[in-house]
């Protein structure tokens, strides 16, 4: 779990690295009012990476705005 503060108007960057076949789930708790909570959306995306042998298969991101 991330606690991330969108008024705070800080880079945050994480990298996760799972197993092939493994599952991971991250969730992200969004706080901040006004325009700053328009800039999150991306949190709901995934990508599928590929480095070396390492396959990230599924990566599950909720946000929770509140």
């Amino acid at each position: 779990n991330f606690n991330i503060d969108a008024n705070a108007r800080v880079a945050n960057r994480f990298q996760f690295i799972v197993g092939e076949g493994a599952e991971l789930e991250v969730q992200f708790y969004v706080t901040g009012s006004g325009d700053a909570l328009t800039n999150v959306s991306y949190l709901n995306e995934y990508d599928v990476k590929e480095a070396g042998k390492v396959v990230v298969k599924k990566v599950m991101v909720k946000v929770y705005l509140y």
